[in-house]
């Protein structure tokens, strides 16, 4: 092919540049690291996206630039893409994805595994709805039936997921070959719209994988107690509020009490398992975790909700609530990141300044964050 030639995919997308070279030993991997690449903005009809927001780390175009960032740090892409062959960007973008496609394997085995358990628990409910069944027939009818609902319930929802995750498995595969071939890609330029836009599709994977691999943990079938055989009168009013779950995860309880200076407890709250630390504001209870990589947040009714999630968020981390904002300690990166509880959007707030940072404090009248540093040798307060 001649070097002055633009190929196929550059004509779908209107692209002006021509081509420097052509391989033909490698032109399978070439198009592939470019085959996603769009350089006109999707908001804006015909705008070309030249421009770099530092404070939202994204590309936009002159019509993105005036409507939503006037009043942010703004570099043209070519300043921007400079030396990013050289950055730890690339590396870190393919370590995220090795990593998922681990968690992928071992999301997929836990749900065979649960697929498995919730069989061998149906059957055995089957079972002792037989030795129910003559002195109790039409009550026990109802309840096989409610049984078998949660039941397949419970299959429907491992097959869907179960999809998803192959799906998932299949886009993170086609992503990691993007990232493994980008050492191939000459122009800086593109390198860059494949690197943003390969985070931007992790970011949405590792949301929805979190997902997946949080439900585990959710699905669930009615039981009957093993001495109901004997409490037969007894068994349907307890049995309307005595619900189990099949989980392969911890059911280890954690809780908050609320105590006066009496000693008398006057609330007592129920938290997810495997909290790490905690943070009380405006009635919502703040945690995260040691075995997770999300922010959840409890109100006093006791309900848990997620706010936040990644699977680069580290777990154990220490928390401290704003208005519309989190802070979160992250020991072993000695840093502290500030999430937006509004956009959901995470930026590193502290990196150079602390070192072995233990634990963090936050007033929210003067609004200054103090952190402990050098194993607790030192205080530094910061303006949030």
């Amino acid at each position: 092919m001649a070097d002055n030639e633009v190929c196929a995919a550059c004509r779908r997308d209107n692209e002006e540049e021509i081509a420097v070279s052509w391989c033909n030993d490698y032109i399978k991997h070439i198009h592939n690291v470019s085959k996603a690449l769009s350089k006109t903005c999707k908001d804006h009809t015909g705008q070309k996206l030249i421009f770099c927001c530092v404070n939202h780390d994204k590309i936009v175009c002159p019509g993105c630039l005036s409507e939503s960032h006037k009043e942010c740090d703004i570099n043209h892409i070519e300043k921007a893409a400079n030396g990013i062959k050289e950055s730890s960007a690339i590396h870190d973008l393919k370590e995220r994805i090795h990593n998922q496609k681990g968690i992928i394997e071992k999301v997929k085995g836990e749900y065979i595994e649960l697929s498995s358990k919730i069989g061998q628990d149906n059957e055995q409910q089957h079972e002792r709805l037989i030795q129910l069944r003559s002195t109790i027939d039409d009550h026990l009818n109802r309840l096989e039936k409610t049984i078998d609902t949660h039941y397949n319930q419970g299959v429907d929802k491992i097959s869907s997921n179960t999809e998803q995750l192959t799906s998932l498995a299949q886009t993170t595969q086609a992503n990691l070959q993007d990232i493994e071939n980008a050492e191939t890609e000459e122009s800086e330029v593109n390198l860059f719209h494949l690197v943003k836009r390969l985070d931007t599709s992790q970011l949405s994977d590792e949301e929805n994988l979190q997902i997946l691999e949080n439900e585990i943990s959710s699905l669930s079938i009615h039981q009957i107690p093993e001495n109901f055989i004997e409490k037969v009168d007894a068994m349907f009013d307890e049995f309307s509020h005595d619900t189990q779950t099949t989980s392969l995860k911890d059911s280890r309880c954690h809780f908050i009490s609320w105590i006066d200076y009496n000693g008398n407890s006057l609330r007592t709250l129920d938290l997810p398992s495997g909290v790490w630390d905690i943070y009380i504001k405006d009635k919502l209870v703040y945690c995260t975790f040691s075995n997770a990589n999300h922010v959840t947040y409890t109100s006093f009714s006791g309900v848990t909700q997620i706010c936040y999630t990644s699977l680069d968020l580290r777990e154990k981390c220490k928390i401290a609530v704003g208005d519309s904002m989190i802070f979160l300690l992250e020991k072993d990166r000695n840093s502290v990141h500030k999430m937006d509880l509004n956009t959901k959007q995470r930026s590193v707030f502290l990196k150079d300044e602390i070192a072995n940072p233990t634990h963090m404090s936050l007033d929210i009248k003067t609004k200054q964050l103090a952190v402990t540093c050098d194993e607790g040798k030192c205080l530094k307060i910061f303006k949030t």
